[in-house]
């Protein structure tokens, strides 16, 4: 009771944008009451990279783009990259940028991180999303697919 659950599957083979495959994401709220992933650079034994180690230099892209869907559409969730400044750590993010909260179609859409003047020359936290049970109160699931930087 009160635990919240995130179930992941990379490999989801219904209804992707490229087959496939694509990612279905379900975020169930408990006592922490938002919950979130970060699709990290340079995760070795750890298992991930909260500044243990650098990030790498993507200068000269100008967007992230991603595909996305929800299930049932206007599931809210928060789009981002950057950001990963852990106290103590010797590595951080050169920037950070939010989409901001998107409400979801339940139709495959193409949304786009504009990065133009970001300073892009540390990137560890390439991509990252955040769902909040105030915003979700019933949780939801969604579906990602085809992120990349252009």
């Amino acid at each position: 009771p009160g635990a919240q659950t995130i179930e992941l599957n990379d490999e989801y083979t219904g209804e992707p944008h490229s087959p496939p495959t694509c990612v279905k994401v379900t975020y169930r709220p408990g006592g922490k009451r938002w919950a979130g992933i970060y699709a990290q650079y340079n995760v070795k034994d750890e298992g991930h990279n909260w500044g243990i180690r650098p990030g790498k230099d993507l200068t000269g892209y100008t967007k992230l783009v991603w595909y996305a869907k929800g299930e049932n559409g206007g599931e809210m969730v928060e789009f981002k990259a950057g950001g990963i400044d852990a106290s103590g750590m010797r590595y951080k993010d050169s920037f950070e940028k939010s989409l901001g909260t998107v409400r979801l179609e339940n139709t495959w859409t193409r949304y786009e991180l504009d990065l133009t003047g970001q300073d892009l020359s540390s990137v560890i936290g390439a991509f990252c999303w955040v769902a909040t049970a105030r915003s979700n109160p019933d949780g939801l699931t969604f579906y990602l697919d085809d992120i990349f930087y252009e």
